[in-house]
């Protein structure tokens, strides 16, 4: 049996709580602050699976791409002027 490897790693899709919420979230963790960050997936990425894993990938693929520009010497985004 082939092992299975994530294709959006260190992004989780959290799927809807009929109690709390409507719609799919993800849960990550963001490189410039290090703390977990969660964020609601567009319209578009609501309804579909394969919507929502394109999405988790493009969002790994950014995230990845900015650990690597924070390890090159970027400044951290601190969200201030």
């Amino acid at each position: 049996m082939a092992k299975r490897g994530r294709k959006h790693q260190g992004v989780t899709l959290i799927k809807p709580s009929k109690t709390s919420r409507t719609g799919w979230r993800a849960r990550y963790l963001d490189p410039d602050t290090s703390k977990t960050k969660w964020e609601t997936l567009p319209k578009h990425a609501q309804r579909q699976k394969d919507d929502r894993e394109d999405w988790a990938v493009r969002k790994s693929d950014k995230l990845a791409r900015r650990r690597i520009e924070l390890e090159a010497g970027a400044r951290p985004a601190t969200g201030t002027a």
